[in-house]
């Protein structure tokens, strides 16, 4: 099961430069920050994560917003997706040939999936977890 941290924190430019936001997250404490620019292109917001990954501390974990393609080529620890984004059938397609640490994190919402997954603790927010074991190879 996903024990997800006390905090689930969100860096979004509603509130300002979500690289800055997601280092103040960090230097707070926080140990999983979900990265959140719906305005912007996937060149930038790869540019973002990437900037992020350099100083985030080692166990921390970074999530993409809506972007499985971004946090593929980025290399994050997974992607969000909300009940009107990509499903995630489509989502493990565009995720298949990758590595992204041992979790991608998406909607329960979405039958087929929850007979390979335990439920997380969090019923407002769920999200799923591949076994490591299940990771396809690069």
């Amino acid at each position: 099961m996903i024990r997800l941290p006390r905090l689930y924190a969100v860096a979004d430019e509603a509130f300002g430069d979500p690289v800055q936001l997601a280092k103040a997250l960090f230097d707070g404490g926080a140990t999983l920050v979900q990265i959140r620019h719906k305005s912007t292109g996937a060149g930038v917001l790869i540019r973002e994560v990437d900037e992020v990954l350099k100083f985030a501390p080692r166990n921390a974990q970074v999530i993409v917003n809506d972007r499985p393609d971004v946090a593929r080529v980025a290399r994050a620890t997974g992607v969000h997706l909300g009940q009107e984004d990509l499903p995630a059938s489509l989502a493990r397609l565009v995720l298949k040939k990758t590595r992204l640490s041992d979790a991608q994190h998406i909607p329960l919402h979405r039958p087929s999936m929850r007979r390979r997954v335990r439920r997380t603790t969090s019923p407002s927010d769920p999200f799923l977890r591949l076994p490591q074991n299940r990771m396809p190879p690069l």
